[in-house]
């Protein structure tokens, strides 16, 4: 069985997270079960940032989905921005989605479009667009001048950095 991810959390302006008592687990194919949470419990105060590092399987993409709720748990609470996830439904869902910025292993580029409108596209779904904050961001992850480039063009390391500046664009 796996271990459970290591956390720490370096100093940033976040909201709070705790996840109490938390269990999830899913079925194994053919037949049997894998528990991967079973009474887990973490406290991330306002203002902290939150890192999880953790072996292959040992659950750090499944915290991320509980969060984000594309996963619900089998028992237990996450308790994000003081507001338990177990209760958010429905249109909320993609107004908490948008309030967690997360970067996925495959980036969720959508290659039909330059990486700084990749950047913008949270802004734009707010209707709130904003292309210096989105040059600030690309320049901060090391891409300044390279709005104009098809996420195709780029290396996986620039894509991920184009992900993790669509993230925290918000």
């Amino acid at each position: 069985m796996s271990s459970t991810p290591h956390l720490s959390t370096p100093h940033l302006s976040t909201p709070g997270l705790s996840v109490e008592e938390l269990s999830w687990g899913h079925p194994l194919p053919g037949s049997g079960w894998r528990q991967l949470f079973s009474g887990f419990s973490l406290s991330c105060p306002p203002g902290q940032f939150l890192v999880v590092i953790g072996s292959n399987g040992s659950g750090k993409s499944t915290l991320l989905k509980l969060i984000h709720l594309d996963e619900r748990p089998s028992r237990g609470a996450v308790v994000f921005d003081e507001r338990n996830l177990l209760k958010v439904r429905g249109g909320d869902v993609p107004r908490h989605r948008r309030a967690v910025g997360a970067v996925y292993q495959d980036h969720r580029l959508l290659m039909d479009r330059s990486i700084a409108e990749n950047v913008a596209l949270p802004l734009l779904l707010l209707g709130r667009p904003d292309p210096a904050r989105v040059e600030a961001l690309l320049d901060a992850v090391g891409l300044a001048g390279l709005g104009h480039r098809q996420p195709a063009q780029l290396s996986g390391g620039m894509a991920r950095r184009v992900a993790l500046a669509r993230a925290i664009v918000m």
